[in-house]
């Protein structure tokens, strides 16, 4: 085997004591690992890290979502509230947001930020990012001691970084992904008997052909449970945003990203960015019993004001900031690039309706 990482050494260790490890179990100790995981060493944000996410394309975004948090805060009519990120990155999109809830929102409404982060280099980071802002800060490693108060939850980009665990369906069985290694002494890609899954309707399951495959995010169920049972007991919102699909759906999306490129997820563990994508029927299904929005990202910020926007600050800048700034918008809302591709689903309580879903007329 090729001269592995110190994260690498633990999955191996893992794998000759047990077996295999499953995918899902893989793609977590890569990510988050306390000492070795990715979050917690590397520096994965903007463009000198592996990837962009829209917040650092350009402030307008985080605009609109401060936009969107506003009219929230106003139609549930509460004088102490919660804004709470989670996987809030390198702080910029809350930055964003608070600057314009600040803005906008009456003095008399007391808001707090609370940031549910398990990278102890990333809350620093956040911390940094939101040194200017006046409002009371908090941060967790975990949804679980939030405050018992009204909370608008933003996630962008936190679903696809979940663990996910990949199915194969054989000969009528279901077999599991797991990590092995290999007669070259190198990690590899197997599958293992399994119970049938239970998450997917048993006319998609039954449907699906020889060894075709679909995957299940246990940790984001866990996750959009958790939020919706917050907001059902205390009122509030929340608004998610990624990139992904209105399943069910076939087939294996994992991806590790370096540098901007696609590399081999079973290399490097800890320096690679693993991710999967969302699948937003099935968070949606776990808000059935609230109010819930779903729409792609170009209607979602078009809807919010974006273009206006754009419009309004285009005349202020120079000739080269002008296309620069039109082209990174173009980029977050043509269907062609970022706009149909990222999912914004939204949650409310029943006693509110949100904003961005739909054209006013």
């Amino acid at each position: 085997m090729p001269k592995l990482t110190p994260l690498g050494e633990i999955i191996k260790t893992h794998i000759l004591k047990h077996g295999s490890i499953r995918q899902a179990d893989y793609m977590d100790i890569c990510l988050n690992h306390t000492q070795f995981g990715y979050y917690q060493q590397q520096q994965p944000f903007g463009s000198s890290g592996d990837f962009v996410t829209s917040p650092e394309l350009t402030p307008l975004f985080g605009e609109m979502l401060g936009v969107w948090v506003v009219d929230v805060i106003t139609k549930l009519n509460c004088t102490r509230i919660a804004l709470v990120e989670i996987g809030g990155g390198n702080g910029t999109l809350i930055s964003d947001i608070t600057r314009i809830v600040q803005r906008l929102l009456p003095e008399h409404i007391d808001v707090e930020i609370h940031m549910v982060e398990t990278s102890a280099r990333l809350q620093n980071v956040q911390k940094n990012a939101l040194k200017t802002c006046n409002f009371t800060q908090k941060w967790y490693e975990n949804l679980d001691n939030l405050p018992q108060i009204p909370c608008i939850f933003i996630a962008n980009e936190l679903f696809d970084a979940l663990p996910c665990q990949l199915y194969k369906k054989k000969n009528s069985e279901f077999f599991e992904r797991v990590i092995i290694t290999n007669e070259r002494n190198r990690f590899a890609f197997e599958y293992k008997p399994c119970k049938t899954p239970e998450f997917y309707a048993p006319e998609f399951l039954s449907n699906m052909r020889n060894n075709e495959t679909i995957e299940n995010c246990a940790a984001a169920q866990s996750i959009i449970s958790k939020i919706t049972h917050h907001i059902q007991t205390h009122n509030g919102a929340a608004l998610m945003i990624d990139y992904g699909y209105v399943g069910p759906k076939n087939g294996d999306s994992l991806q590790a990203l370096k540098s901007h490129d696609y590399v081999n997820p079973l290399e490097n563990q800890g320096f690679y960015d693993l991710t999967t994508h969302v699948d937003f029927a099935a968070l949606q299904k776990n808000a059935s019993h609230l109010n819930s929005y779903l729409t792609t990202q170009g209607e979602f910020l078009k809807n919010m004001g974006i273009l206006m926007r754009l419009e309004r600050i285009l005349p202020t800048l120079s000739s080269e900031n002008q296309y620069i700034i039109s082209s990174t918008v173009n980029r977050l809302i043509s269907p062609q690039q970022m706009g149909d591709l990222f999912k914004v689903l939204a949650i409310s309580s029943l006693n509110i309706a949100v904003e961005g879903f739909y054209t006013h007329a």
